[in-house]
C-alpha cells in the first residue's frame, strides 16, 4: 500500500519548500497546498467549501444564498432517469432489428448465390439454343440443304405427276 506523507505547519508554505506534488496543510486555516513543479505552491482547497471557489459549477446548482436547489437536482436526476431508461430501450431495440437485418441478409445471399447458379446455367442453356439453331439454320439454307430439297422434290413431283400421266 502506498504511504503519503503530508507536511503542516502555520501558513502558507514557502515556494521551494514542497516537493511536486507533495501535500501541506496549514493547520490555522485548514488550508491544503501542493506543489505542481517543486518551485510552485498551489491552493489545493480551504477547510470550509464556499460555492465561489468551484470552477465550472452550473448555475442552477446554487439559488439565494449559495444553497443548492435540490429540488431542481432531484428533476434533473429523474429526467435524465427516464432519458437513459429510454436510450437503453432505443439501443436493445437498435440490436434486435440490426439481429433482425443480418438473418434477412444471409437469406438474401443465399437466395443471391442460387439465382447466380440459376443464371449461369441459363446462360450456357442460351448458348447452347443458339448453337442448335444456327445448325438447324445451316441446315435449311445451305447449299444442299433442306431448302433446296424441297424445291427438288417439287419439281419431282411435278415431273412424276407428267410421267403417271403418260403412263396412263
Amino acid at each position: 500500500m502506498t504511504t503519503i506523507i503530508t507536511k503542516y505547519g502555520y501558513g502558507k508554505p514557502s515556494d521551494s519548500a514542497l516537493a511536486k506534488g507533495e501535500v501541506a496543510v496549514d493547520l490555522n486555516e485548514g488550508i491544503l497546498y501542493s506543489s505542481t513543479n517543486g518551485s510552485d505552491i498551489i491552493e489545493l482547497g480551504r477547510g470550509e467549501l464556499d460555492w465561489d471557489n468551484i470552477v465550472g459549477k452550473p448555475e442552477w446548482i446554487t439559488e439565494g444564498e449559495g444553497f443548492i436547489d435540490i429540488t431542481e437536482l432531484e428533476s434533473r436526476v429523474e429526467v435524465n432517469e427516464v432519458g437513459i431508461k429510454n436510450l437503453w430501450d432505443a439501443i436493445n431495440k437498435l440490436e434486435s432489428d440490426l439481429a433482425d437485418a443480418n438473418t434477412e441478409i444471409g437469406k438474401n445471399a443465399a437466395a443471391i448465390s442460387a439465382n447466380a447458379e440459376a443464371i449461369a446455367k441459363n446462360t450456357t442453356d442460351i448458348t447452347t439454343n443458339k448453337n442448335n439453331i444456327s445448325t438447324l439454320n445451316s441446315q435449311i439454307n445451305d447449299v444442299d440443304g433442306l431448302a433446296d430439297k424441297v424445291a427438288e422434290n417439287t419439281t419431282n413431283i411435278g415431273t412424276n405427276a407428267s410421267d403417271i400421266k403418260d403412263l396412263q
